[in-house]
């Protein structure tokens, strides 16, 4: 007999809300704008899925070799190739409308006036119950703050996803300008010898799980806003101790790349 499902809110006191069936969300640029895995994933028992970062104007990839493996995992670039927001929403729209678990669009703006606009643009789309907010891991603390509260003004909860290297000054900036709750944190940046140049992207796999699960314990104490945890979880094991530790919700990434199978496996787990 499957267990009674227990719901949960990511954004308490939101005129809209956030609600999830599920503590397990999609992590940003791991699976697609839509519907790129729904032929072997169980997407219905995701409590949502994030988006692919979806930029004002259409972005091309980025040139040349997108990934290098490491020995726990990859490092990835790839320029955020995306067809620009307002693309996005005709091509994206009605998958969204009619997909099987609620949407968080992630978007990566340069100005608060663009986070006011995208998200304006953002509300009236069915099944768009969010927004996750990107920065750079060398963006000036206080030209984010301006780009949440402004992105906050509008009728959608808004996440801040937290670089891996400031989550700190992040998070209080987060809970300062008006968010509803983080994403703790973007994928590191790592550097790695290219022959004569070097290779620098962001780094998917296992080896930052314990240092992800250390930030989601100490910020659970320091901010009262909910946290998402990402830190590349592959088991249930991870899931619990992250959850354990003061996060509402995990994130899933690169395992969807590497075995979709186990991840039907870890979604069926918390029904049953």
């Amino acid at each position: 007999m499957s267990k009674s499902v227990t719901q949960i809110e990511l954004a308490p006191g939101h005129k809209r809300g956030l609600l999830l069936n599920s503590p397990f969300i999609a992590e940003c640029g791991c699976w697609g704008f839509a519907d790129e895995y729904s032929n072997v994933i169980d997407m219905h028992l995701l409590g949502a899925m994030i988006t692919n970062p979806i930029t004002v104007n259409p972005r091309r990839p980025s040139r040349g070799v997108h990934t290098r493996e490491i020995n726990t995992g990859m490092v990835l670039h790839t320029g955020l190739p995306n067809l620009g927001l307002s693309k996005a929403l005709l091509t994206y729209g009605k998958k969204w409308k009619r997909f099987s678990c609620p949407v968080i669009v992630h978007l990566a703006v340069d100005t608060p006036d663009e986070a006011g606009e995208c998200v304006y643009q953002l509300e009236e789309q069915d099944n768009v119950l969010g927004v996750e907010l990107g920065f750079h891991h060398d963006e000036d603390p206080n030209h984010a703050a301006a780009i949440v509260l402004s992105a906050s003004k509008g009728a959608l909860p808004i996440i801040v996803r937290t670089p891996f290297e400031n989550p700190e000054t992040f998070a209080a900036l987060a809970e300062d300008s008006g968010a509803q709750a983080i994403t703790v944190t973007a994928p590191a940046r790592t550097t790695l010898p290219d022959g004569t140049s070097w290779f620098e992207g962001r780094m998917y796999g296992t080896s930052t799980f314990g240092i992800t699960l250390t930030i989601v314990r100490k910020l659970s104490r320091e901010i009262k806003l909910p946290i998402i945890a990402a830190g590349d979880v592959h088991n249930n094991e991870q899931a619990k101790a992250l959850l354990r530790a003061g996060a509402k919700a995990v994130q899933i990434g690169s395992i969807v790349w590497i075995n979709p199978s186990k991840v039907n496996l870890l979604l069926q787990s918390w029904q049953n």
